[in-house]
Formats: structure tokens, sequence, C-alpha cells
């Protein structure tokens, strides 16, 4: 029988912006360094804000990974068998909470439909154009998935799009004490503040726990790579020596985090070949 190797550590990084560059590309030498460590002591984890349906636009079923925590920690699938091995949602009550205060003060968001259809979402606009708003729809349809007509009874999460230039992460979070708040640079525009409410326990750093808990890893072999606010609870879940952001990540990231060259210039890549992964 073939041995493999029991796995003792884990690799974790960001997607959009820690991998693929500004243009979704990503780059060769990252797809060959996971590639190289396929039958490493290491597992190799995606931890996304992107739908499992909107991953899955960008890479392959083949692409080098052994999990993928999608929408920011709502779901784990276990890539090789892609059985959804971890999902969370709001309950009915807490979902018509969140929805009637929201609409109340006129925010433009998206509540997302439960896992595995959470790439579906029921959109409520303010009335004042919102360019990054609009874009994610239309980048939807594109995709063939237009906004369902009835909000969903158990919403996996909420996703408020501010228009560029407006920050309402603090109200939001003073509302919603009882919930999970994050908030991220707009995938789209990159200018733009998206805020997204989950779930209390859902995090991309709940992901990983649940990993290291069915492979029995130390915490301090766990290493996190991120490049924006999204990936706060992810870095502050490790080491610290263990945790990394790109060079183009927020100022405030870069000034509590260690530094690895921007996605642009392939900084996974670089800390896979320094850091000894192969073994």
């Amino acid at each position: 029988m073939k041995h493999i190797n029991k796995k003792t550590h884990i690799l974790a990084s960001d997607f959009d912006g820690t991998i693929t560059t500004k243009q979704g590309v990503i780059p060769q030498s990252i797809i060959d360094g996971l590639q190289n460590i396929q039958n490493s002591n290491i597992l190799r984890v995606i931890a996304t804000g992107r739908s499992l349906f909107s991953f899955l636009t960008i890479v392959d079923k083949n692409f080098p990974i052994d999990y993928l925590i999608f929408s920011g920690g709502v779901g784990v699938m276990d890539w090789k068998t892609k059985n959804i091995i971890a999902e969370n949602h709001f309950s009915k009550s807490q979902t018509l909470e969140i929805y009637n205060t929201l609409k109340s003060n006129n925010f433009d968001f998206m509540v997302q439909y439960p896992v595995p259809y959470n790439h579906i979402f029921y959109q409520s606009s303010s009335g004042n154009y919102n360019s990054d708003f609009e874009a994610r729809i239309n980048y939807y349809k594109t995709n063939g998935i237009t906004p369902a007509k009835t909000i969903p009874k158990l919403a996996s999460q909420f996703v408020i799009i501010c228009n560029e230039g407006t920050d309402h992460f603090q109200f939001v979070k003073e509302n919603f004490g009882n919930f999970k708040v994050t908030k991220a640079t707009s995938p789209i525009d990159h200018k733009s503040l998206w805020i997204e409410i989950f779930p209390k326990h859902v995090s991309k750093a709940y992901g990983l726990e649940l990993l290291r808990i069915k492979h029995d890893i130390p915490l301090e072999n766990i290493v996190a790579v991120g490049n924006d606010y999204y990936d706060y609870d992810m870095l502050e879940y490790v080491k610290f020596q263990n945790a990394y952001v790109v060079a183009n990540a927020p100022y405030e990231l870069l000034q509590r985090y260690n530094i690895i060259p921007s996605s642009e210039n392939e900084g996974l890549a670089n800390l896979l070949n320094s850091m000894n992964f192969y073994r």
C-alpha cells in the first residue's frame, strides 16, 4: 500500500488578492507550489469570501488543495470528495430581524440563501445609485444567476455594499452585536466597502478550527496568509509568527503582521519556497 503522510500542518490562504492578481489570474508558480506539497504532511486550505459557485467560476475541480472554506466560513468542503462537511445559517427569526433593520435604515444589501445555494440572493436597494451594488448583481447575471424574488427563510449571510466613500461599519457592528460582523474591500471595484453579517461563530478561523480538530493538528502548526480586513480573524487565530499578509494589504494589517510580496509578485509562491514546506 502506498504510504500517505499524516497531515501535521495546515497552510491556509485567502484567495482574491492573496493568490490571484488584480486581474483574477492565478500565477502558475503558486499552482506548482501547491501541487508540489500534495504528498507532504501539509493540508492545503483556501479560505475565501467567495461562494462555492463563485469559486468554481475561477478554478477547476482539480485545483491542488485539500479543503475549501467558502463564503467566509459559512461552509467547509472536502475538496477531494466535494462533500460539504460543515454549513451555517441564521434562524428564521434572526433572518427577519436583520432584514427589517437593514431595510428600515436604507442600506443596499443582499440576503444570501443557505448552503449549498448561498450564491443565490435576494437583493434590497435603497433606491440610490450604487455602482458596486449593481456590479455584483450583473456579475452573477453574467453567470446565469438572477436575484431571487423572495427572501430566504434561513439566510446564510447578509452582504451590505456601501456606496463609494461611505463607511457604515461601526453602525452595523453596534446594531448587530449578537452576530458576526466583518468588513472587506470590494473584490469588484477594489474601492467600495462590503460589510457582511454572519451567524455569531462563523469566520474563516472557525473553519480552520474545525479542520484543526478533525486532523488533530496543533495550533502552532497552522500558517495563515491574507490580504484584507476580511482575513483578520484568521490571522489572529494563528500564532503571530505564522500570520502573513501580502505587501499590498491595507496599512493597518501591514503594521500588525509579517509581510510577503504582493499577489502581483507571487508572494505565496515565495513563502512556500522560503519556509521549507516541502516535507
